[in-house]
């Protein structure tokens, strides 16, 4: 068991490695190539890097395919990162208690549909709106909240990012709600918040990931920028640990 822990964190660390020596490197070509991907052992994989976290010891990991999935043409690295940032979210919403996250796939059309649900506290209807806003958080009520951070971090960015590139709904119950509501947002356009029925917690589905941006090289920033991003990502799950 320790073994295959061990493996796993080396094969992490040998990507972000290669993924930061190549952002150094404007001589080398980009890496974030397009290539034939099982999003089901993306997925998987992610998952047990979550699992390492302290904050997931009491938690009970699901996934269920119902169909079956075909490789897909994808850049694995993003989308192991959309996976990661959905589950650490799902991580902080059970406040570190007993609970589950289950992630479903499914086909839909020609595309593929991949929803992770918690069982933790919920959204208010109201919050909805900022749970895919660009910076915004959840995760602190006071700015002395900032010199205690006890979250994986700070990430409705990353659900505004992921829904800037998707079909997206977000859809969240809270224990003194009677019913739950609903956001969606297709490639950015978010509409009206919708009451809709739904178990207590939160439920994030995404459908046609990155149909709308084809080319995900240019909207990549400086050298220094995008390895200030992977710092920032590294000391914020140490943060939360």
């Amino acid at each position: 068991f320790a073994r295959d822990k061990l493996g796993l964190v080396q094969s992490q660390v040998h990507r972000i490695t290669k993924i930061i020596r190549d952002l150094v490197d404007f001589s080398r070509p980009s890496n974030y190539e397009v290539r034939t991907t099982d999003v089901v052992k993306v997925l998987t994989d992610a998952v047990e890097i979550v699992k390492m976290g302290k904050k997931a010891k009491q938690i009970t990991f699901a996934t269920h395919v119902r169909q079956q999935i075909p490789l897909l043409s994808l850049v694995p690295d993003q989308i192991s990162q959309v996976f990661i940032n959905i589950l650490l979210n799902a991580v902080d919403a059970l406040q570190e208690k007993a609970g589950t996250i289950t992630t479903n796939f499914e086909r839909d059309d020609a595309a593929v549909r991949v929803s992770i649900t918690d069982n933790g506290c919920g959204i208010a209807a109201e919050q909805l709106p900022l749970a895919v806003a660009s910076h915004a958080t959840s995760k602190i009520a006071d700015a002395d909240d900032l010199f205690r951070v006890g979250t994986f971090g700070f990430r409705g960015e990353a659900l505004a990012s992921i829904a800037e590139v998707s079909q997206f709904v977000i859809r969240s119950r809270q224990a003194t709600s009677d019913a739950g509501h609903e956001v969606e947002v297709a490639g950015g356009v978010r509409r009206e918040v919708a009451p809709c029925g739904c178990p207590i917690g939160t439920t994030i589905d995404v459908r046609n990931l990155f149909y709308n941006t084809p080319v995900r090289r240019k909207f990549l920033r400086a050298s220094q920028t995008e390895i200030g991003h992977c710092t920032e990502a590294f000391t914020r799950i140490a943060l939360g640990q």
